[in-house]
């Protein structure tokens, strides 16, 4: 068990629980595109930066810093940069995936989720249980708390003073600086920045069932839903909460 000063970031899609609706198909269709999205955020997680652990909507990374070169949280603040750029593609991919093709709540509101980075560096706690290497202590529980917050927005970086003033040269541009209170914690001054702008995802008007993929994505999970009703099972993922 040992301690270093470690940037803990967390990468979480805004607008999960709005997305996830009770009918089978739509709720199948979510979990998947969810999972989709987030596994190709946490793929670009790149040396000192590494992923942690899935945490249903989101991904907790961690990259410790005491052993690193000084540019190394710099590194970490452009590798969540490029989380935005991957997840709006992989947004895209599936929005354009079902253009034409299946109809459920689901794939029909892919283009309103968000993506949500926040950014705090602190003293944390590595413990190895088994084969996994846990993390723990104050600084983590107060990134996760830091989800619940008062910035208005859907998509934002959200940088504690701790982080922002041990970075050199910041990527995005400041929105605001404010103090959050957090529960059992206090205050915290943080600053929040905004991402490169998206290009918004339109549908038109009138869209035929017209798309081969789309159609056979369709067909492909109303089957699996079908399947699991006889069974009695809904069908489930491991980083997705039950």
């Amino acid at each position: 068990m040992e301690m270093k000063t470690t940037a803990l970031v967390i990468a979480d899609i805004s607008g999960y629980t709005r997305f996830i609706v009770s009918r089978r198909i739509s709720r199948l269709h979510a979990e998947l595109i969810v999972t989709d999205l987030i596994e190709a955020v946490a793929a670009e997680a790149r040396h000192p930066l590494r992923l942690n652990k899935l945490e249903g909507d989101a991904a907790f990374f961690v990259a410790p810093l005491e052993d690193a070169d000084a540019d190394a949280l710099d590194d970490v603040i452009d590798q969540v940069r490029n989380f935005f750029g991957a997840f709006r593609e992989k947004q895209a991919e599936h929005f354009n995936g079902c253009h034409g093709g299946c109809r459920c709540s689901a794939c029909r509101s892919i283009q309103n989720l968000r993506l949500k980075a926040l950014v705090h560096v602190g003293e944390v706690i590595y413990k190895s249980i088994g084969d996994f290497q846990e993390v723990a202590g104050e600084d983590v529980i107060l990134v996760h708390r830091l989800l619940k917050n008062t910035v208005p927005d859907d998509e934002y970086v959200l940088l504690t003073k701790t982080a922002a003033d041990r970075i050199k040269s910041p990527p995005f541009a400041v929105a605001s600086t404010h103090t959050e209170q957090v529960d059992d914690l206090g205050p915290v001054k943080v600053v929040v920045c905004q991402p490169d702008g998206a290009t918004a995802l339109v549908r038109p008007q009138n869209e035929p069932l017209a798309s081969l993929d789309g159609v056979k994505d369709f067909v492909l999970a109303t089957w699996y839903a079908m399947a699991n009703r006889v069974v009695g099972q809904d069908r489930t993922f491991h980083n997705l909460p039950a």
